[in-house]
């Protein structure tokens, strides 16, 4: 292996949260990066005593997500049940409040904490209509916990997740205020495969069983997903009843608290679009 190609390799398995930078110029690997060392590991039966050390002195990912691929590609499988299983995992089984004692925490608890889903807070958004949003967390957030607990690739393949989300109606956007020197990307998804006759068919059964609510979440085919430093989303609804919490509170409900954010949002710069049957990026 050439100089270049090893180094592209490890960028490669930086931008996938299998290594991380300890101090400058040393590596270390990752929580999630020991789990699948340790899976393959297992998997391959190797006699690896000489990294058992490691093994057990370092904490590992116990509960790492592994995304369903396609055979032909490795790209990820997309499909509304596949979506769904994600979800369960991202929002986990009752929201994981983020809370100021957090910053006291080191960094094997707030991996553990971090474990139990994404956390999630309350956003005052709007000072004139007093709008306060429930269980909503940043952009980046999203991408990063996808890195670091499920067998994404890198950056771009879970902001690709995250996008889905958008678009099964499981989360949506609650502030991106513009500001001239930010910069951020906007990733689109799209499913061709909703618009063959086989779902048609389904749909209209859908329809007759259960009555039009259930149209909404099959027309669904475009998701946009802003990933910006000041982007914020929050669970809906519809992704509050899939992760089993219960409906939301609706804005506007909650009392005002005294420690607001400054929301000030990314400009995009450029857009993402990719598809559920081509993997094709299309960068504008």
């Amino acid at each position: 292996m050439t100089r270049g190609g090893a180094k592209v390799m490890c960028s490669d398995f930086v931008d996938a949260y299998l290594i991380r930078v300890a101090v400058k110029g040393i590596y270390q690997l990752t929580p999630k990066g020991l789990s699948i060392l340790n899976r393959f590991v297992i998997k391959s039966n190797i006699n690896a005593m000489h990294i058992l050390q490691l093994l057990t002195s370092q904490p590992k990912c116990t509960s790492l997500y592994y995304l369903d691929r396609r055979g032909e590609d490795d790209e990820p499988v997309i499909t509304s049940a596949s979506m769904t299983a994600l979800f369960w995992r991202f929002a986990g089984a009752q929201p994981t409040h983020s809370l100021p004692a957090d910053k006291a925490l080191d960094a094997f608890q707030q991996h553990c904490k971090l474990t139990n889903g994404i956390p999630v807070t309350k956003i005052h958004v709007s000072k004139k209509k007093n709008l306060v949003y429930e269980h909503c967390f940043s952009a980046v957030s999203a991408v990063e916990w996808l890195r670091e607990f499920t067998s994404t690739s890198g950056k771009e393949e879970a902001a690709q997740l995250v996008a889905h989300f958008v678009r099964y109606g499981f989360i949506e956007l609650v502030n991106d205020e513009k500001k001239r020197n930010e910069s951020g990307i906007v990733y689109t998804v799209r499913s061709f495969s909703e618009k063959n006759v086989a779902v048609v068919v389904r749909l209209l059964w859908f329809y007759l069983c259960y009555g039009y609510l259930c149209l909404p979440f099959f027309f669904r085919q475009d998701g946009q997903f802003n990933l910006s430093a000041k982007a914020i989303y929050r669970v809906t609804d519809e992704g509050s009843r899939i992760a089993g919490w219960g409906p939301s509170v609706p804005p506007g409900m909650q009392p005002r608290f005294d420690n607001d954010r400054s929301l000030v949002g990314a400009s995009m710069d450029s857009s993402r679009t990719v598809t559920d049957d081509q993997n094709i990026w299309n960068k504008a």
